[in-house]
């Protein structure tokens, strides 16, 4: 064979296969024009699964600076996925840490703020769970707020492993499950493990030991995760404040934080809801007194709205109406079944014959009732606000009837004009309506304090913690860029801040 057969026929042998050959000769324009975009999509994709901690927090960098794609290292190391919670608000949140054949979940949360038609919530994207389903051992919870469980039911079926948190986050998620009202897969069995976050139990689950630790937040049982990993300590503080006088008086244990800063942190791992917010969120037991100054004014019923899981609140509210001798209705099905489950473990102390059926409530004399209900955030078909639309069962607003607002509206989830809208039909029947936000025209006041640290606290954890590198979670972008200039501040280096997107994959 001469040279010039023997090269035709290396391009004959390299060259593809008749029926892919001119493949825009057999594709409409839509397709060829989805074909790029899927393999653009699948481009950034790749590249991203490859940030390292010892990027500077800029996607944009050198690229010379960042490993290539088809780079191969065979020595172990802590991959941290983001899965959800790392824009929009911190909802969705979910994040796994995983280590060779090993692999843990941290809190598993839906997105209550979806506004598409027929859709009524959103999960974490799981792709990345089919390939590493076999390595999960567990999902870690830090608190039973539904961005941090609400995924649960969707994703536990399908990627099944033990559920660790404290007695009141597990007591939630089995809530849960119990309401879902869809049926779970023929086999499925919900397996759940109480943790102590106040003895520092440590469990070890595959290559990792897990401790609890309390921190304050707007529910109870509300911890920070504490892995430690054959290449260093990881801590997720979860939602928190600095509350130095929580109602239940559980403060966040600062003194184990500090012990295990004093000890050596790999990465910490910090929610930033509310990272842009100067000072200190104010005491929760500030709002205390409002409640009293409220009932002592009120002529008839009162109507308070609030977050079934808002418990200490709620206990609040409970005290103030037995001092005025009214009957407590509970409207709402996540507001009867929270406190059930929330009285039934000893989280809230109800004096006999306090609670009243919300069918019961015209037998009583109005000055002697007070109805604590959903609906604070104006949500379709809530307690409240069916009631604004004179569409309850048992309630028929008037003219002499209070209502409380105790909270304001979540962040990002478009509820302000939820809100705004169920406020302006109370007006109209001629209700007494007291917001937090109208504090200062009402005379009454807070009604309401967060459940999210601001900027100070924010950087007392960092001190707390001292960690070598940090990676800013459950916020959008903003926060999380305004939280990685506070570490910046206290002491951490840029080049070790991260500021991540949902699915990128940091190796440690």
């Amino acid at each position: 064979m001469n040279k010039e057969q023997s090269n035709q026929k290396k391009r004959q042998n390299n060259s593809p296969p008749k029926n892919s050959q001119n493949p825009a000769r057999r594709t409409n324009r839509g397709a060829a024009i989805r074909a790029q975009k899927r393999a653009s999509d699948d481009a950034h994709r790749i590249a991203s699964q490859y940030l390292t901690a010892e990027g500077n927090g800029n996607k944009n960098q050198d690229k010379s600076a960042r490993p290539r794609a088809n780079f191969i290292d065979d020595s172990p190391k802590l991959k941290f996925v983001g899965l959800g919670g790392m824009n929009g608000g911190g909802s969705k949140n979910t994040l796994l840490i995983e280590y060779k054949n090993d692999a843990i979940i941290m809190d598993c949360g839906s997105d209550l703020g979806v506004d598409l038609p027929g859709i009524n919530y959103g999960i974490a994207d799981t792709a990345y769970l089919e390939s590493i389903k076999h390595k999960l051992k567990a999902y870690v919870i830090t608190h039973g707020h539904l961005d941090h469980i609400g995924g649960l039911p969707h994703i536990l079926p399908k990627y099944p492993a033990p559920v660790y948190g404290s007695r009141f986050t597990i007591g939630r998620v089995e809530e849960i499950f119990e309401n879902f009202g869809l049926p779970m897969p023929e086999g499925f069995e919900l397996k759940t493990v109480i943790m102590n976050e106040d003895t520092h139990e440590r469990l070890k689950i595959g290559e990792f030991f897990v401790e609890l630790v309390r921190v304050t937040h707007s529910i109870p049982g509300s911890t920070c995760i504490v892995v430690d990993t054959p290449v260093g300590r990881v801590i997720n503080t979860g939602d928190f404040r600095l509350d130095p006088n929580p109602l239940d008086h559980e403060r966040t244990d600062v003194e184990r934080l500090k012990e295990l800063g004093r000890e050596g942190v790999l990465l910490l791992l910090s929610e930033s809801t509310t990272s842009d917010r100067p000072g200190r969120t104010p005491s929760e037991s500030t709002i205390e007194q409002s409640f009293v100054d409220i009932m002592d004014q009120a002529p008839g019923r009162i109507f308070v709205a609030i977050f079934s899981t808002n418990v200490n609140r709620i206990q609040m509210i409970v005290n103030a109406a037995v001092k005025h001798n009214r009957k407590i209705a509970l409207d709402g099905r996540s507001m009867i079944s929270t406190l059930e489950m929330a009285v039934r473990n000893g989280f809230m102390k109800i004096p006999k014959g306090t609670f009243v059926p919300i069918a019961s409530v015209s037998k009583y004399k109005d000055n002697e009732v007070v109805v604590v209900c959903t609906g604070g955030q104006g949500e379709p078909n809530s307690a409240l606000q069916r009631m604004s639309l004179g569409e309850h069962k048992y309630i028929k607003l008037k003219g002499q009837d209070t209502v409380i607002l105790s909270s304001t509206p979540i962040p990002y989830t478009g509820n302000d004009a939820l809100v705004r809208t169920m406020v302006d039909n109370l007006f109209k029947d001629d209700v007494h309506v007291f917001r937090h936000e109208t504090r200062e025209v009402d005379k009454i006041g807070p009604l309401h304090v967060s459940g999210h640290a601001s900027m100070e606290e924010y950087g007392d954890m960092i001190d707390m913690i001292k960690p070598k590198f940090f990676i800013p979670i459950y916020g959008d972008y903003t926060g999380k860029k305004y939280h990685i200039e506070l570490a910046v501040e206290h002491g951490i280096p840029r080049k070790n801040c991260l500021n991540i997107d949902n699915g990128d994959v940091v190796s440690l």
